[in-house]
């Protein structure tokens, strides 16, 4: 499998995962944020959005900065990502037409 078809195969399966799909939807949202307000947002433990950010950062989705013992996350492609988001939107829109 070519390079490219590979890395698009890790995007859908990072973003095949719940959590992961919320925190890119919540980044969209929100621009940047923290895995503790994320996880009191999503309800979830800092350990576990901190592992899902993690995905997300190797699969080149997020990327983050330190402001001093403080880290901020956020989309790395947002305009690219929104886009990919609403075409799932209108897939998924579009297949429950037709049942």
């Amino acid at each position: 499998m070519e390079e490219g078809r590979y890395r698009e195969c890790r995007l859908c399966r990072v973003l095949g995962n719940p959590l992961a799909y919320s925190l890119v939807l919540r980044l969209i949202e929100n621009g940047s944020e923290t895995p503790t307000d994320l996880a009191n947002a999503l309800r979830r433990s800092v350990h576990t959005v901190s592992h899902t950010l993690g995905k997300l950062r190797l699969a080149d989705v997020v990327r983050f900065k330190r402001y001093g013992r403080q880290v901020q996350y956020r989309l790395k492609y947002p305009e690219e990502t929104h886009l990919l988001l609403g075409a799932l939107s209108s897939i998924e829109e579009a297949t429950h037409k037709k049942r």
